[in-house]
Formats: structure tokens, C-alpha cells, sequence
């Protein structure tokens, strides 16, 4: 099934054409590609500064990061970024992490729309993602929680709520 358009975050706003690139050591797919997702939401997850360990997750609809870090620390970290807007003819699914909702090409991609966000927390405010940040025992028992964490995101605040 092709979608019309598919979308990839970036904390990079300047982006005229994604080139593929080698993904994280690790990854199902080996190669050089470009990736993308169906999910808007997903993409602005993208934009989050590497300030501290993050989890993103899915449950039923609802997307959430979970940052180990204070909320303080994430906003000086954070310099916005970019949701872009892809064609998604040279895109397909397949042997991804995460199939479902992973998109790749081995072709070089020329945006068809960016949008621009001074900060990734507003990129994801924006796109409905729930934003937890936590200590570090909590993200620890997340970490190991057979729900994902899923109980224990149920008793904190996220900071959109």
C-alpha cells in the first residue's frame, strides 16, 4: 500500500534533500536509506535533543517520549527542528525494526514541505505526543516493566496534560 505522503523529523530545518545514510549499528536493515513513517507524530518525536536516555513508545494511539532528564535541562538542550513532508513512491515497507510503521528508500528524497518548530517539545505539543520527563530510577523501572511502563506512566503527570 503506497500513502500519499509519509514524514521524517529533524532537528536540522535546512534539509533540501535527504540522502540516504548508513542507519544506527544494530538495525534490522542494512544498508543506506532514508526513513520515514505514516505518523506524524512519530516524526516530531525526531526532533528530541540527545540531552538524556529517551524512550519512545506507542500505546493503543497515544505516542509518548519518556526522557530521563528535568524538564529544565530538555528546554536548554532544545533547538527545534523540522517535520517534513515526503512523496512516498521510492519508499517501502519491509524487514524494519518496526514494519508497521517504518518506511525506507534507498533513493535520495527531495521534501515536498517542511514545517519548522522553535522547540521539539512544541513540534510534539503540536502533533498530540505526550511528553514525560522522569528520574532516573523511573526511567529505570520503565525500562524494565513488562507493560513498558505502561502502569507507571498512569500515575505521572506528562508535561502537556
Amino acid at each position: 500500500m503506497k500513502l500519499k505522503a509519509l514524514y521524517h523529523g529533524s532537528p536540522n530545518t535546512a534539509i533540501e534533500v535527504l540522502e540516504p545514510r548508513e542507519e544506527n549499528p544494530g538495525h534490522r536493515l542494512r544498508g543506506k536509506y532514508v526513513f520515514a513513517t505514516q505518523h506524524k507524530e512519530l516524526a516530531a518525536m525526531f526532533l528530541a535533543p540527545k540531552v538524556a536516555p529517551m524512550q519512545m513508545s506507542k500505546f493503543g494511539e497515544q505516542y509518548v517520549l519518556i526522557a530521563q532528564c528535568t524538564e529544565q535541562d530538555y528546554r536548554k538542550a532544545d533547538t527545534g527542528g523540522a517535520v517534513y513532508e515526503l512523496p512516498s513512491d521510492t519508499f517501502q515497507q519491509g524487514s524494519t525494526d518496526m514494519p508497521e510503521i517504518e518506511w525506507f528508500s534507498s533513493e535520495p528524497i527531495r521534501p515536498k514541505h517542511r514545517e519548522v518548530y522553535a522547540s521539539s517539545l512544541s513540534a510534539m505539543e503540536q502533533c498530540g505526543v505526550k511528553i514525560y520527563f522522569v528520574d532516573d530510577v523511573t526511567y529505570a523501572a520503565i525500562q524494565t516493566a513488562a507493560d513498558h511502563g505502561w502502569d507507571i506512566l498512569q500515575s505521572l503527570s506528562s508535561s502537556n496534560s
